[in-house]
Parts: structure tokens; sequence; C-alpha cells
């Protein structure tokens, strides 16, 4: 894979070189690929990235991953100390606002004996 400011480059190499692959990056940043059937003279459809929701970057915001075990939704991390940043939007299986947490930390003060300053 190739990164760099003007170019995104992902290789890979066919275990039968006769086989014609191809892969379609879709704008809502789907990923198929995709093998050409001569016979039937069409492209077959073999995996599409992401598979469901999970898969997807960022689905869940800040602070928020994605939960298979209770039901299909987002979590914050840790409930106790994070809550979702926007109850209403998470209700509507809206979580791209993350969560945040409960109580703001005081990081200004820092623990007793400690002093910190910026440069």
């Amino acid at each position: 894979m190739v990164i760099n400011e003007t170019l995104v480059a992902f290789t890979f190499n066919l275990i039968n070189i006769s086989v014609v692959s191809r892969l379609t990056l879709i704008s809502s940043g789907e990923v198929q690929r995709s093998v050409w059937v001569e016979d039937a003279k069409h492209w077959q459809l073999m995996v599409r990235l992401p598979k469901d929701i999970c898969d997807s970057y960022n689905i869940c915001g800040a602070y928020g991953s994605w939960s298979t075990v209770k039901t299909q939704r987002c979590l914050c991390l840790d409930e106790p100390k994070f809550v979702p940043r926007n109850s209403k939007g998470w209700e509507d299986a809206d979580w791209s606002g993350g969560c945040m947490r409960r109580t703001s930390l005081d990081c200004e003060n820092g623990p007793k004996g400690m002093r910190s300053s910026m440069p």
C-alpha cells in the first residue's frame, strides 16, 4: 500500500494469473472485488467491504464502539464514565457524535504536589 499527499494505492497478487480481477471504490467508501466470468461475459462480485456496519470506520464517533453482544448498536467505551454526546441522536441510531466524559477532567489543578506548565 502506498499513501502520500497525492496518491493512495493498493496492490495485490493473484495466485492464478489467468483470473481477471478488479477492485472498485464506490463513492460511499465501499470497496468491491469482482472477477470476470468469461463464459457468462460479466463481472461476478466476490467481496464487498465493509461487510456490515461494524466494519465501517468511525461509525460510533469518539469513545464509542460497535457492539454485537447485546444489540447491534454503538455503546460508549466505559459506560459509567462516558455518555452519548447527543442522546436524541443515539436514540435515532445516529451515533456520529460519539461519547463524552460524564464528568470533565480537572487537568488545570492536576494531582496534589504536581505542577505543569506549557512552554
